[in-house]
């Protein structure tokens, strides 16, 4: 399911957040930790920690479903 999650999607549902973020965003989708995020991209754990709180607090979200589902376009859950 993750994997179809492309770069344009989170640009068209997340447009305030920076490109850094969204790189970022997409990362922790495809169920990424910040030690492996960060050590794709070349920053430390705690800078993507940081950008991750950024995204959160940008887009007015509390946790990690709750982005997964904003950037999928808020899919039904249930029957």
């Amino acid at each position: 399911m993750t994997d179809s999650v492309e770069p344009i999607s989170i640009r068209e549902r997340c447009p305030q957040l920076s490109p850094r973020e969204r790189d970022v965003c997409l990362e922790i989708i495809r169920g990424g930790t910040c030690k492996e995020i960060g050590r794709r991209l070349g920053v430390s754990s705690r800078t993507i920690e940081t950008h991750r709180w950024d995204i959160f607090r940008k887009l007015g979200l509390r946790c990690t479903a709750a982005l997964v589902m904003h950037v999928l376009g808020n899919p039904k859950v249930g029957p």
